[in-house]
């Protein structure tokens, strides 16, 4: 699986991500992308792909 955080379609890698309130988003789907930790005090750089695109549509920074 792919990570998106690592993908040109995402408008905020989690470097960028100065304010925690703005959400990571996919361009390409327009939809929101998650971490997908229940646990929030687990940082992590790993961002999970949309459903529909499931990676298909990655595209390398």
């Amino acid at each position: 699986m792919v990570n998106c955080n690592e993908c040109k379609n995402i408008n905020l890698t989690e470097k960028d991500q100065i304010d925690k309130r703005i959400h990571h988003k996919c361009l390409k789907f327009n939809k929101r992308i998650f971490h997908r930790s229940q646990n929030p005090k687990i940082e992590h750089e790993y961002i999970y792909p949309y459903g529909k695109c499931d990676g298909k549509y990655f595209e390398k920074r």
